[in-house]
């Protein structure tokens, strides 16, 4: 970590980030940061998983591939970074659309980590 995360914090640093499950991932950085004696940024997220809670209720899963069968998006691979990562930014373009969804990823659900 210590090796790529210069690289990595320039690509991230001032810029908003779209993650999956904030509550894992966010902790997982800091976790990681700290074991290789880097400072943690602030970073500005928002979290897919809380945000398809929140559009899609009632729903027995929000796991991707479950929310990408729903949406027949029959090419998903689950547990791929890339797909996953394609996913996530699918998602939260579908969830902003006026038409899909009455939740938007406003301010409010944007966090600071």
């Amino acid at each position: 970590m210590a090796e790529v995360w210069p690289e990595v914090q320039a690509l991230v640093e001032g810029r908003p980030l779209v993650v999956r499950d904030a509550s894992f991932d966010i902790t997982v950085l800091h976790s990681s940061l700290a074991v290789a004696g880097a400072t943690t940024p602030d970073l500005m997220f928002v979290c897919t998983l809380a945000l398809a809670q929140r559009a899609w209720q009632g729903r027995l899963s929000w796991r991707l591939d479950d929310l990408a069968a729903g949406c027949k998006l029959a090419s998903f691979q689950y547990d791929e970074a890339g797909a996953d990562a394609a996913m996530a930014a699918w998602q939260k373009q579908m969830i902003d659309k006026p038409r899909r969804s009455s939740v938007r990823s406003s301010p409010s659900l944007w966090r600071w980590a």
